[in-house]
């Protein structure tokens, strides 16, 4: 059986990188714009595009973001 790694400090397991501001650059759309088309939250865009910590994210605004976009969870 495989074991599993325990973790021991934030920065042992990685982090994942949210980079929206370059998607929303390439289509110029500011951050009110995509609250409005979205139905996400200003805040939540603003956080997510400033490059700042964010500890969660909703997998249904992941997925608005991807429609959005028309692009992959990987991009």
């Amino acid at each position: 059986m495989d074991e599993i790694r325990e973790i021991v400090e934030y920065r042992d397991y990685g982090h994942i990188e949210i980079s929206i501001d370059k998607l929303m650059k390439k289509k110029d759309i500011s951050a009110y714009l995509m609250s409005n088309k979205s139905n996400i939250g200003y805040k939540t865009i603003k956080r997510l595009s400033d490059g700042g910590r964010v500890d969660r994210v909703d997998l249904d605004i992941l997925a608005k973001i991807c429609y959005m976009f028309d692009c992959d969870i990987c991009d």
